[in-house]
């Protein structure tokens, strides 16, 4: 596996993920649109788990069971139980108002029927990325949905980077240094405790007096070592390695 596939792996896993449900009987329409939304969640740094379900019922059984999902893409004319009836199981018999609905359709006959299911926007095929795009803007603009950023001062010019690009961050003489999956570098000056303060994400751990690291992008690890998608091997000083080990083993069980 290359380096590309790795990260790309890596940064697909995760907690707190947004979780989408498509639920159409016509396969071609649920890869077109699985493939619309992670292209979008990708270029806007958000952690994504997408279900795909070709029958209502089946969606229906998976949420009876008191699974969560964020938002349904949901056809409309579904064999059996419709994409009406769905919706309906989810805001009557579930009682949930919280999980936004996107209903997908040839027809356009639908307007009343879809009103009492009260979904958040209606498309018609045939699907875009034009119209996901737009979709995804506004339920991340309604949910406020983001990436976590870290923000930092170098050379007067205040720069963000998302959480989910960073590798680690490096102490060396009052600077420090940040690496990202792209192999670049951002350097500013600072002390390690500070960045740990700001910091609260679980997935960030401390190896090391000059190491704060990504738990999601190391490859293995010893007691005294881990090695990190980018291929290096960073030290686990004496101090740390009983709750590093632990901690390490405990993400991997997540």
């Amino acid at each position: 596996m290359d380096i590309n596939s790795i990260l790309l792996n890596y940064l697909e896993r995760g907690k707190e993920m947004y979780r989408i449900a498509i639920c159409d009987d016509e396969k071609n329409t649920c890869n077109q649109l699985e493939t619309y939304i992670k292209q979008y969640m990708k270029l806007h740094y958000i952690r994504e788990e997408i279900l795909i379900f070709y029958e209502g019922e089946t969606l229906c059984d998976y949420l009876k069971k008191g699974n969560v999902v964020n938002l349904v893409f949901l056809d409309i004319e579904l064999p059996k139980i419709s994409g009406v009836e769905v919706g309906k199981y989810v805001r009557d018999v579930l009682k949930d108002e919280i999980t936004d609905i996107i209903y997908i359709s040839s027809k356009t006959n639908y307007a009343l029927e879809l009103f009492k299911c009260r979904p958040l926007d209606f498309i018609i095929k045939p699907l875009s990325n034009e119209k996901i795009d737009k979709i995804l803007d506004v339920v991340i603009r309604r949910n406020g949905i983001k990436s976590k950023t870290f923000e930092f001062q170098s050379e007067g010019i205040i720069q963000k980077v998302s959480l989910q690009e960073i590798i680690y961050f490096r102490s060396d003489n009052k600077k420090i240094h940040i690496s990202l999956c792209s192999g670049e570098e951002k350097i500013f000056n600072g002390k390690l405790s500070d960045v740990m303060k700001r910091i609260t994400d679980s997935f960030f751990l401390q190896i090391h007096k000059s190491f704060f690291i990504n738990c999601d992008y190391v490859l293995e690890y010893s007691s005294e070592w881990v090695r990190m998608v980018n291929q290096e091997v960073l030290s686990i000083s004496k101090a740390h390695r009983k709750e590093v080990n632990i901690a390490l083993l405990q993400h991997e069980m997540q």
